[in-house]
Order: structure tokens, then C-alpha cells, then sequence
């Protein structure tokens, strides 16, 4: 039978290795700790901390909806 952690922390900062649960949480570190610009995606206003992952979700996912 495979258990899975639910609590496992999924997202990582690259700066400091501090773990985080949920990708919200993730986003206001890297912008309060690390003084990192938050980049929005212009459809939907998800925000990322890299232009690689912004442009990752325009390109293959972003379903034109604002959360």
C-alpha cells in the first residue's frame, strides 16, 4: 500500500532551502524575506517568483481565469 505524506512541504526557495506547504506561502517568503519581485501572468494574475515558471504556465496551462 503507498501512504502519502499530505503534510509534505512541496515547494523549496532556492535561496535559503526553507520548505513550504502551499505555493501562496512560497510566493510572500520570496517577497518579504528576499525582497523578490513577484511576476503576475497577465490572463489569470497567478504570481511566481521566476520569469521561467511564468512563462511555463502561460505557455502550457493558464486557463484564462482569475482566481
Amino acid at each position: 500500500m503507498l501512504y502519502v505524506n499530505i503534510l509534505q512541504k512541496k515547494y523549496k526557495c532556492e535561496k535559503d532551502g526553507e520548505k513550504f506547504d502551499t505555493y501562496e506561502k512560497y510566493i510572500e517568503h520570496g517577497r518579504k524575506v528576499h525582497h523578490k519581485v513577484v511576476l503576475k501572468c497577465n490572463k489569470c494574475g497567478k504570481q511566481f517568483v521566476s520569469e521561467k515558471d511564468r512563462l511555463h504556465h502561460v505557455q502550457a496551462r493558464c486557463k484564462d481565469k482569475k482566481d
